[in-house]
């Protein structure tokens, strides 16, 4: 092809954030592992001349080192597909290398485990923050259930005291106000702790409009979660 892996990297990580649109946290992520691993590893050579071993050799190493889990692992094996997807249709590479017929993937267990606050506990958390805004953020959160994104995207109009209800119309992440995760607008009720916190910000002396957000930066801009 006359290309190198640095040259399919980069065109890989254009396509991505231009074309594909891809969050910032993701684009960041990618570019992460290619210039952290991915580079120092292939960068210089013919692209048509690495093969699924190669990939292979990379994956194991990786294991043996003990450095990074199956999930980061496998994160880094999805971008080299991505990066020599992308150079079949702009340089006509023949074979994926990275395929997963070819490069079988380390196992991912998930213990399906977590810890999660008692009610009590939520309520010591938001005693002990910063101001109203953030107390009310913690409560909101641990009650509603809402996507940490999907609290910073709710407006004033949002907020349904009457019914009780919180709808949930908007993501805001990497800057962008986006449809939520799901797809579709939902509502999620209000337990009496969350109605409390959301009415004493209601009675603010700024930015309680029906567009206004609910957890506002200092510029009264979307976003305000500790300065997300």
């Amino acid at each position: 092809t006359g290309a190198t892996f640095d040259d399919a990297a980069a065109e890989y990580l254009r396509y991505v954030e231009q074309v594909k649109k891809i969050g910032r946290a993701t684009l960041s992520d990618y570019r992460g592992v290619v210039a952290g691993y991915l580079s120092p590893r292939f960068g210089s050579r013919a692209l048509d001349s690495i093969t699924s071993e190669d990939i292979e050799r990379y994956r194991d190493e990786l294991d043996s080192e003990g450095r990074l889990s199956a999930r980061v692992i496998v994160r880094h094996l999805t971008v080299l597909h991505g990066i020599f997807r992308r150079a079949m249709r702009v340089w006509g590479l023949t074979v994926n290398p990275a395929a997963a017929e070819l490069v079988e993937r380390p196992p991912v267990r998930y213990s399906g485990e977590f810890k999660t606050l008692t009610p009590d506990e939520v309520r010591l958390a938001a005693a002990h923050a910063g101001n109203d805004q953030d107390a009310a953020l913690i409560v909101a959160a641990a009650f509603t259930g809402l996507r940490m994104g999907e609290l910073l995207g709710l407006r004033w109009e949002d907020v349904d005291f009457a019914n009780e209800r919180v709808q949930v119309r908007r993501n805001f992440t990497d800057d962008t106000m986006k449809t939520p995760k799901s797809g579709k607008v939902r509502s999620s009720p209000m337990v009496p702790e969350v109605m409390a916190a959301l009415d004493g910000l209601s009675r603010r002396e700024y930015l309680t409009e029906s567009g206004d957000p609910v957890f506002p930066t200092a510029e009264g801009e979307h976003g305000g979660a500790w300065g997300v």
